[in-house]
């Protein structure tokens, strides 16, 4: 909620207007804990314990496919065409000026290899 908040408050020109050390925490805050194994019980993970051997793995996969339709928004629309050489973390695909959408960025790097309603890279 406060990430889709701040830039309304942004634009219309809402700033905090209070010094940070008047922001007091609630009186009740420290009576509104909750244990850790009160809150496992709550919902009910008390009876699972995982003790298993965690390790990392990295993971380097050779191809991937971003789907430009991510949620109920519109899909977005590629920005790069088959060939194209892209990075990590490069813009693949961006919705439409004003339509409801999400930023898809390549997971690898690579060559574009096709572009549908995916966007498919190769390493």
């Amino acid at each position: 909620m406060c990430v889709a908040a701040k830039p309304v408050a942004r634009e219309k020109g809402l700033l905090f207007a209070g010094r940070p050390e008047d922001v007091k925490a609630h009186p009740l805050a420290s009576a509104r804990r909750v244990p850790t194994r009160r809150l496992m019980a709550k919902l009910g993970l008390a009876a699972f314990r995982n003790v298993g051997p965690l390790e990392d793995r990295a993971l380097a996969p050779r191809r991937v496919a971003l789907p430009l339709k991510q949620h109920a928004g519109a899909p977005a629309r590629s920005v790069v065409r088959a060939g194209e050489r892209v990075k990590v973390g490069d813009v693949v695909a961006a919705p439409a000026k004003g339509a409801l959408g999400a930023r898809i960025h390549a997971s690898i790097a690579g060559t574009v290899r096709s572009v549908d309603d995916t966007v498919v890279i190769e390493a």
